[in-house]
């Protein structure tokens, strides 16, 4: 869960962009709680694959001066891959 005076950014490791791999997630609400989900693309010419356990992503977290309400979207509280609109 993020608290409601902070959010986030997803960053793909500089080691997993350099194999060109892009991340194709950004921001967390502030408030949000559930599971995140991220879009790995390969764009290079070389295998890039991952092991499980494999750091790929980083979170990014900032405090928030002015919070709002909080995240209160459809994917609150979301278990595993939730389909888009």
């Amino acid at each position: 869960q993020v608290p409601p005076d902070v959010d986030g950014r997803r960053k793909c490791r500089s080691s997993v962009g350099c194999r060109g791999v892009l991340l194709g997630a950004g921001f967390v609400a502030p408030g949000f709680r559930g599971q995140l989900t991220i879009c790995l693309t390969h764009m290079g010419s070389e295998d890039a694959s991952n092991r499980p356990n494999d750091r790929i992503v980083q979170l990014i977290l900032h405090e928030v001066a002015n919070s709002s309400e909080g995240y209160s979207g459809r994917y609150q509280d979301s278990v595993g891959a939730v389909e888009a609109r």
